[in-house]
């Protein structure tokens, strides 16, 4: 079995995984105060585009505020309040923890493979995106449309590690510098980011 066959079928299983550990989210409404926070959408929207209830009680961050408007602009013809609407977003933020997964995975596989090889580091970064991707803390992350700015913080900040490994590594400046641009976008995207 080539190592590209065995690569694309360990990352095919840990989205599999990931899907079994989250999967009932697809099948559920609306939770917990979810539906208040639709409400309050509904009337945030005409002022700022985007809805402001969803994200931290008004201080809405720019990258999930431009995501969660695109979304309600999509599903105002059908109504806010439908299943497919709930579903929908928990397939946008299911996408978003599997790429942070793999992100954090390709970032510990580059700090490692200097001195593990290759082989082990690979090894290493498949086992964290498996742990990212199947935890039992992603299925809130999922289920909730106010963590979706933690979401986008977790990709940034996996995609910003990764980049200035890369570039540190290569001593190629322009990887740096797009790995200081995806962290000012991990900053945009909540303030959990600082923390990372």
């Amino acid at each position: 079995m080539s190592a590209r066959l065995r690569h694309a079928l360990v990352a095919v299983a840990i989205v599999a995984l990931a899907l079994l550990s989250h999967g009932r989210l697809f099948r559920a409404g609306w939770l917990g105060d979810d539906l208040r926070l639709l409400q309050q959408s509904q009337t945030a929207l005409s002022e700022h585009g985007a809805s402001s209830a969803w994200l931290d009680e008004g201080r809405v961050r720019p990258v999930p505020s431009l995501v969660l408007g695109a979304h309600e602009r999509l599903f105002q013809e059908r109504g806010f309040f439908s299943s497919l609407h709930a579903r929908s977003l928990r397939i946008v933020s299911m996408v978003l923890l599997l790429a942070a997964a793999a992100m954090a995975g390709f970032a510990l596989r580059r700090s490692l493979a200097t001195w593990v090889g290759g082989d082990t580091a690979r090894a290493a970064g498949f086992a964290l995106a498996l742990f990212f991707a199947t935890h039992p803390l992603g299925t809130a992350a999922v289920a909730r449309p106010a963590a979706l700015g933690d979401l986008f913080a977790l990709f940034f900040t996996g995609l910003s590690a990764f980049l200035f490994l890369r570039g540190r590594q290569q001593r190629e400046k322009h990887w740096v510098v797009l790995a200081g641009a995806a962290a000012v976008f991990a900053g945009f995207s909540s303030a959990i980011a600082l923390l990372l």
